[in-house]
């Protein structure tokens, strides 16, 4: 009993001794509150293992402050070749928005961990594989890090930054989200996997302003071919960085082959803009009525779209494409799934609908 209550004090003190080690070791005390607090985006993130989400934390850190950043890490490295590169990277830099975490992004370093943890492998192996299994419809613009051997948060993200290859990924614009992961290595002892990402529909709402923004009318059918309806409503759609896409659209449908259902539904949708070509992923919300009967349906959607325009002009005819969303054909399945209410007999579970956008306008930001 007594060795027992000698052990667990041993581990306390350990445990207390570390603490202010540990803050002198990552220059805690060189940081105000606001800035080390507002750099650790991934604090709630517990998918995460602890030593990943203070690498995030450096991370941002370099992101938000870079010039600090640089007199508080730099300083004590020397003068190498490698230190005063990244501290002229580091000074061409300016302040930019914090990496999110994000699970899809985890679920990818976690798989490349393990792989490469195990084999003993190291690179990228099967990266494109991963992302597109993880983020099917938005795997474009992505990147990831691959760090082996360091043990401690900060040694994991000032390797990556010395590297500039590794670099480039932590300190580009072009990046929102993060994921990460940490695994025993074969050969290394340990190795820490990131995979970054552009914004997604989320940070689009809330914190980064579009490229460009559309504004158009949307006419099309939708439900089954035996109980046909109409759809009429607006659109708005907005990219960002080129290739992202975001969609919004408001309708309104009403039933016209064996049924007189009528309803309104609000679609939110992202994924990726090819010029000709786009993909989105998203929700349907919808509400309809059946002699006054109501119900509310949820419908995960997946869009396949057309950004072409046809013309016939002075005995020609033919279609173009551009860089602007001019007139969109779109195909879209979704599953619909009540929610509240009486099922609707008229709204089938499996929804195809066939639309046109036409544009309206067009914003350059």
């Amino acid at each position: 009993m007594k060795k027992n209550k000698i052990t667990v004090l041993t581990i306390i003190l350990i445990l207390l001794i570390s603490i202010p080690v540990y803050s002198q070791y990552n220059k805690k005390d060189q940081w105000t509150k606001q800035e080390w607090r507002e750099a650790n985006t991934a604090r709630f993130h517990f998918y995460m293992s602890k030593r990943v989400r203070e690498s995030i934390r450096f991370h941002n850190l370099a992101r938000l402050y870079p010039d600090k950043f640089s007199e508080v890490y730099l300083d004590s490295l020397g003068k190498s070749k490698k230190v005063k590169v990244l501290r002229k990277a580091l000074k061409r830099s300016s302040p930019m928005q914090k990496l999110k975490p994000s699970i899809n992004l985890y679920l990818s370093s976690q798989i490349h961990t393990i792989y490469s943890g195990i084999s003993g492998h190291t690179g990228h192996a099967l990266f494109l594989p991963r992302i597109i299994l993880v983020k099917p419809l938005s795997f474009r613009g992505t990147g990831e890090n691959c760090a082996y051997g360091s043990y401690h948060p900060l040694d994991v993200s000032m390797g990556l930054l010395l590297s500039p290859g590794h670099r480039r990924n932590i300190l580009s614009e072009d990046y929102y989200r993060v994921g990460g992961s940490r695994f025993l290595h074969w050969g290394y002892g340990t190795n820490t996997v990131f995979n970054y990402a552009p914004a997604n529909w989320i940070d689009f709402s809330t914190r980064i302003k579009a490229d460009k923004q559309d504004i158009g009318i949307i006419l099309g059918t939708s439900n089954s071919f035996n109980k046909l309806m109409l759809d009429g409503g607006i659109a708005y759609h907005a990219r960002h960085q080129k290739f992202k896409e975001y969609m919004l659209e408001l309708k309104y449908h009403k039933g016209v082959v064996k049924h007189n259902t009528d309803g309104v539904s609000l679609t939110v949708a992202a994924g990726d803009f090819y010029g000709v070509g786009m993909m989105h992923s998203g929700v349907k919300t919808s509400v309809f009525n059946n002699d006054g009967s109501t119900s509310l349906y949820v419908t995960p959607e997946i869009n396949l779209a057309l950004n072409i325009k046809f013309f016939i002009k002075r005995g020609s005819y033919g279609y173009y494409s551009s860089e602007d969303i001019v007139s969109m054909y779109r195909l879209s399945y979704g599953y619909n799934i009540p929610v509240l209410g009486e099922e609707n007999t008229n709204i089938t579970k499996h929804n195809i609908s066939l639309s046109r956008y036409i544009n309206l306008g067009t914003r350059n930001n």
